[in-house]
């Protein structure tokens, strides 16, 4: 984890273990800077990070970056790969498709997020913006 001013970029290696190392990693920034949402937060990093290695192919040789600042009453994340870029797919609503099960994560991030959106000029990063208050969290803390 380097730390650059109220930036901290969390350089993970891609496949399997990606998606738990990016959520340790979340989980102890935000008990150090005790950022508030942390569930929220580690909810969406590690659904951006599943993209990047299912969909952008990062495998175990290749780098996935996380970035988070706290700008003002926000906390606004990056997660970037160097995949094939982005395509926009429609998923269908309906429960008993046929389509493979997953493919809800950027739906969860527009539903979090409070804004979001998606640079695929060099791979992909998809960044999102959360409240940083704490009466702003979604999901219901786990006991």
């Amino acid at each position: 984890m380097q730390r650059q001013g109220d930036l901290t970029t969390i350089e993970l290696a891609g496949g399997p273990g990606a998606v738990s190392a990016a959520r340790q990693a979340i989980k102890d920034l935000a008990d150090q800077e005790q950022l508030p949402r942390v569930e929220d937060l580690r909810l969406l990093v590690s659904e951006l990070v599943t993209n990047c290695v299912l969909h952008g192919g990062a495998g175990p040789a290749d780098r996935v970056t996380v970035s988070v600042e706290r700008p003002h009453d926000l906390i606004r994340v990056e997660v970037c790969d160097r995949g094939r870029g982005w395509t926009k797919r429609t998923r269908s609503r309906d429960l008993d498709s046929d389509e493979p099960p997953g493919g809800w994560g950027l739906m969860l991030v527009g539903e979090l997020a409070e804004r979001w959106g998606i640079d695929s000029e060099q791979g992909t990063c998809v960044w999102f913006e959360l409240s940083a208050r704490p009466e702003a969290a979604a999901v219901p803390m786990m006991a």
